[in-house]
């Protein structure tokens, strides 16, 4: 997934999203405070929910007049989007109606998010998919036809900048709804990044682990709830770390990546001298005296503490030797005519 030519991910293997959401509550000083304890967390981004109320709801929708409440003002968010770049911080923006999507554009979001409840929708689909701007899709509790439908849309013009971010808010979610094998579905149908948005109670010690066993299925981007005081049961404080907890999640996400490698076999420098101390070789049963030719009744397999043929290869040896060769030294190609 690119971002202004570059990889989203383009240090780490696996990219961590600080979830804001609404935990802000309307209010710029704590939007700013959230922003600092993100940047101090070592997540990758952090992540807003942008709405206006009167396009994402109807007016007797019962949380209708809870997020007019805390809906901020387009000179809020260019203030807020403002001091969290000034952190260095990443910034996506999930969008949940069109006067939102435009606010995006305007202040430049480095990338976007579709709700699941918008992963139908063909206009705001095929308008934000058309900016080539990086797309995370959420796919939680989305069938199969509305997920093949969203990627349609992004495929046909041509933007395949895509994430499919699985998982569901449920206030919170249940371990046993995680379902981390909808990935392995996903990684072999789809040829995007899969992401992971974990939603269950942050009370539960697993809260800081789960996210690790979606890397597991393949997840390479995951997403998570922050706040600054779960205590204060303020607005999705339900799935949210606190500030100290999201960091051990990220840290343990850190630890977890050293571990990913290369796709080479036995390259490593650490695996190289595993082999030349643990690794069998061809040795010399007894003292083989030069011109001897030597059968398989001269050779044995033991580790010797340096690289030579494998057992397997015993049949290049079936030579003369070319030189005096000492009981239990390695033989090797060159020893031999």
């Amino acid at each position: 997934m690119d971002i202004n030519n570059a990889q989203l991910k383009p240090f780490r293997s696996i990219f961590v999203i600080a979830e804001i959401a609404s935990a802000h509550n309307g209010e710029i000083s704590l939007a700013k405070e959230m922003a600092d304890a993100v940047r101090m967390s070592g997540a990758d981004a952090a992540k807003y929910q942008m709405f206006r109320a009167d396009e994402l709801l109807v007016p007797g929708h019962s949380k209708y007049h809870k997020l007019e409440e805390i809906e901020f003002s387009q000179d809020e968010w260019a203030e807020i989007i403002r001091y969290a770049r000034s952190l260095g911080l990443f910034v996506i923006a999930e969008i949940f109606d069109e006067g939102s999507f435009e606010l995006a554009l305007e202040l430049g979001i480095e990338a976007l998010k579709i709700p699941t409840s918008d992963l139908t929708n063909p206009d705001i689909l095929s308008r934000v998919a058309a900016t080539m701007k990086p797309l995370i899709l959420s796919v939680g509790a989305a069938t199969e036809k509305e997920i093949d439908f969203a990627v349609r849309k992004c495929e046909e013009v041509e933007n395949r900048n895509l994430i499919l971010m699985h998982g569901f808010q449920s206030f919170p979610t249940r371990v046993e709804d995680s379902n981390f094998r909808l990935l392995e579905f996903l990684k072999s149908k789809y040829s995007y990044d899969l992401g992971f948005a974990d939603h269950i109670d942050a009370e539960l010690r697993l809260a800081r682990f789960l996210p690790l066993v979606a890397i597991g299925y393949g997840a390479s981007v995951i997403e998570k709830h922050i706040t600054l005081a779960r205590s204060l049961k303020g607005r999705d404080y339900y799935s949210a770390l606190n500030p100290d907890e999201f960091s051990e999640m990220v840290s343990l996400v850190r630890d977890i990546e050293k571990g990913y490698g290369s796709h080479e076999i036995g390259a490593s420098p650490a695996e190289i001298e595993y082999r030349r101390l643990m690794k069998k070789t061809i040795v010399a049963l007894h003292d083989i005296p030069k011109g001897y030719y030597i059968t398989a009744d001269d050779i044995c397999f033991r580790r010797a503490g340096e690289e030579g043929l494998v057992p397997h290869e015993y049949g290049k040896l079936m030579k003369r030797a070319r030189r005096s060769i000492k009981k239990h030294a390695v033989i090797r190609e060159i020893d031999v005519y």
